[in-house]
């Protein structure tokens, strides 16, 4: 279970403490965006599904319903060398008290009754296990976990100044942005997905899986996923005072503590602030109902509740890009392509507006974007060029040139090239494609469809292409590369 450590980049940071931070790596000199700074193998990895069982283990943790991984984890501390062991203790370790309110809390009541290894006491093995809880991250897409003696060092910031991924079971980490020497390195210990919530949801994440609450930069600035209309001025919103130390069941309990002040106009929001947070809770009630129901007015639904959100809160409000993603999917899943493509830029432009650095979601957002767009001709087909250059510049930073997100991405925009030179036309049932000096008609509108004549571009738009025109006319306004 002792891989050893491979770290060929050591020159470019270095390992520091202070009181406060604990220890944490720095940059060791001035760092550009997309530089590789480390490549690690495991401290230790746990397994989802142990070879070696202990029955006495398994029986505890069905008598009390605790998940048996971090168990087993910290079984295999004592298969370690001195070495590793020593390492391993130098990670982070939570406060009992701190613990109790996580995960694991019941574990700390109930530890005695676990039969321990010969001559190691309840404590310290409670110890090992929220040392691993608290350190440990997924090994790419499985089930497992890992620990490293490195990366576990990066603290995390909700709007962090580096990127963490798996290599098969190494752990890589490149830089996001430029990082001066001394600096700090940062990475983000939540999911794509809860960085673009609010600072309740990405506190109460942290505290409940990592035990402590985050002090970062952006946790300290207003939250921005929090938006509300200005009713002084066309266009202008305030953005909601940052939640901290908030618990997993606080989580949704949004309130708005004032005063609130409109970006555009500088004048304070004239709402009554307790009936937005109460409009905010009763829209998040409603979206988790939707999302765990399906049924066959869910289109209809889910649509009412985004014109409601933009009217009583902000069209670029976070429970608007939740609604956004749902419709992009149920549109894709329909074949609706042109409506997709118009959720999935609403989408492009919320994640771009939060300002939170170089994300994976923002480079596959407009991924989507672009694949979307890629099933029309003419200038949709420019505006999916623009969206998979996008892509591929924020993936190039995250990740290597030759991992399999950018290979897919480059292999889409040669596919695309050879469609834009040789199109073909829209209308259903015609594969007519355009020849060397040929004139294809073109909608006028949208300016996305072409035609090889008359009838097939009348045919094609009492057939679909009416509908389809109204929304590529309405990216082309909210999405012009």
């Amino acid at each position: 279970f002792f891989f050893g450590l491979v770290s060929p980049h050591m020159c470019l940071f270095a390992l520091s403490h202070s009181p406060h931070w604990g220890h944490f790596l720095t940059a060791s000199k001035t760092l550009s965006p997309g530089q590789l700074l480390l490549e690690e193998e495991p401290l230790m990895v746990a397994f989802a599904r142990p070879e070696v069982r202990f029955k006495h283990v398994d029986k505890f943790c069905l008598q009390h319903r605790i998940h048996a991984h971090a168990i087993y984890a910290a079984l295999q501390y004592f298969q370690l060398s001195e070495e590793a062991q020593a390492q391993f203790q130098e990670l982070y370790c939570p406060c009992i008290e701190d613990a109790k309110k996580g995960p694991l809390g019941l574990l700390v009541n109930v530890i005695q009754d676990l039969m321990m290894p010969p001559g190691v006491t309840h404590e310290f093995f409670l110890e090992l296990v929220l040392r691993w809880d608290a350190n440990c991250v997924q090994v790419g897409d499985t089930d497992d976990t890992a620990v490293y003696y490195y990366a576990c060092r990066i603290n995390h910031s909700c709007k962090p100044n580096c990127y963490w991924y798996s290599d098969g079971r190494k752990r890589c980490v490149r830089t996001t942005e430029s990082v001066e020497q001394g600096q700090q390195l940062l990475c983000s210990y939540l999911d794509g997905e809860d960085l673009l919530r609010p600072s309740s949801v990405r506190q109460s994440s942290l505290y409940h899986s990592k035990y402590f609450w985050c002090r970062c930069r952006r946790c300290q600035e207003d939250d921005c996923t929090r938006k509300f209309a200005c009713t002084s001025c066309e266009g202008g919103f305030a953005t909601a005072k940052a939640m901290v130390e908030v618990s997993l069941e606080q989580a949704f309990e949004f309130q708005v503590e004032g005063p609130l002040q409109c970006t555009a106009c500088k004048l304070p929001l004239e709402s009554d602030l307790q009936q937005l947070a109460a409009e905010e809770r009763k829209a998040t009630e409603k979206l988790k109902l939707m999302e765990s129901t399906v049924n066959l007015r869910r289109e209809e639904n889910l649509l009412a509740l985004l014109v409601d959100i933009g009217m009583r809160l902000h069209p670029m409000h976070w429970l608007a890009h939740e609604l956004h993603d749902l419709l992009a999917d149920f549109y894709a899943q329909k074949q609706d392509w042109s409506k997709s493509a118009q959720h999935l830029a609403s989408k492009v432009q919320y994640i771009a507006a939060l300002n939170a650095g170089p994300l994976p979601q923002f480079a596959w957002a407009h991924e989507a974007l672009a694949d979307k767009l890629s099933h029309f001709s003419g200038e949709a087909l420019r505006w999916a060029q623009h969206s998979y250059e996008t892509a591929l510049v924020v993936l190039c930073v995250l990740y290597p040139e030759e991992h399999q997100y950018i290979c897919d991405v480059k292999s889409r925009m040669q596919a695309l090239g050879l469609k834009a030179a040789t199109p073909a036309c829209n209308a259903t049932g015609c594969s007519v494609q355009k020849k060397e000096g040929q004139a294809f008609k073109r909608c006028s509108q949208c300016r996305c469809a072409v035609y090889c004549s008359d009838s097939c571009q009348k045919a094609h738009w009492h057939q679909q292409h009416k509908d389809d025109c109204k929304v590529l006319k309405a990216v082309l306004q909210q999405f012009s590369p």
